[in-house]
């Protein structure tokens, strides 16, 4: 397995975030509109899943994603959304979609983030 750099590290520019169909905030790190559970188009449970600590906020639970969880995807969506420096509110439905069809032996938030990054990078060279 390849070892992936951290993507809050990561900086795609302005016109790549275009050509991928994305919309940029006005600065990288925008913690404008957020993305909100009125908005998901998907079904998730509002409770912990059964073996998941709904307290516990240690490392591992900073490294995972349950997809499942609506706060734990609300939170994912906005936080690559902040990353990446597109609008929650108007790409959140893409990244959600692209979060849900993931892999589902991918848990590890930073494989995700990347994971999603090449899916929407894949379907803009799909369809140019």
């Amino acid at each position: 397995m390849t070892l992936l750099p951290p993507f809050a590290d990561f900086r795609p520019s302005h016109s790549e975030l275009i050509r991928m169909g994305l919309t940029p905030a006005n600065t990288l790190m925008t913690r404008g509109p957020k993305f909100t559970s009125s908005q998901l188009m998907l079904i998730y449970s509002k409770r912990a899943q059964p073996g998941d600590n709904p307290v516990y906020r240690g490392l591992l639970d900073q490294n995972r994603v349950d997809r499942h969880e609506q706060y734990e995807a609300l939170h994912f969506i906005n936080n690559w959304c902040a990353i990446v420096g597109c609008s929650a509110v108007v790409d959140g439905n893409k990244i959600e979609s692209a979060l849900r069809f993931a892999p589902t032996s991918m848990v590890d938030r930073n494989d995700l983030q990347w994971q999603i990054w090449n899916t929407l990078k894949a379907r803009t060279t799909l369809l140019a």
